[in-house]
C-alpha cells in the first residue's frame, strides 16, 4: 500500500509524505473505489505512519487529522441520513 501511495505521489523519502499529498491520493482512489475500499487503503497507511512516529523515523505524522469517508458514512447512517453523493465523499483534514 505504501509503495502505491509513494508512486502516485512521486515520493522517494519517508519525510516527503505530506498530509495534503495523502489526502489527494485517497481522494483520487475515491473516484474509482467504494468508500470501504478506500478505507481499507487508508488504515495501513495510518498505522504505518503512527508506527514511524513512535519509533522515531518521523517527527510528525502526515495522516494525523485526516478523517475518511467511512466514518462519515457510519455517522450519517446513525443519524438516519443517506450517504453524501460521490462528489461530496472526499477526505478532510481536521
Amino acid at each position: 500500500m505504501l509503495r502505491r501511495c509513494a508512486g502516485a505521489l512521486d515520493v522517494h523519502d519517508l519525510n516527503d509524505f505530506t498530509s495534503l499529498g495523502i489526502q489527494r491520493y485517497l481522494t483520487r482512489l475515491g473516484e474509482t473505489l467504494k468508500p470501504i475500499s478506500v478505507h481499507h487503503c487508508f488504515r495501513p497507511l495510518k498505522t504505518f505512519f503512527w508506527w514511524c512516529v513512535e519509533v522515531g523515523l518521523l517527527a510528525q505524522n502526515p495522516v494525523q487529522g485526516i478523517t475518511n469517508t467511512r466514518s462519515a458514512d457510519i455517522a450519517a447512517r446513525a443519524r438516519g441520513r443517506r450517504r453524501p453523493p460521490p462528489a461530496a465523499r472526499v477526505f478532510h483534514n481536521v
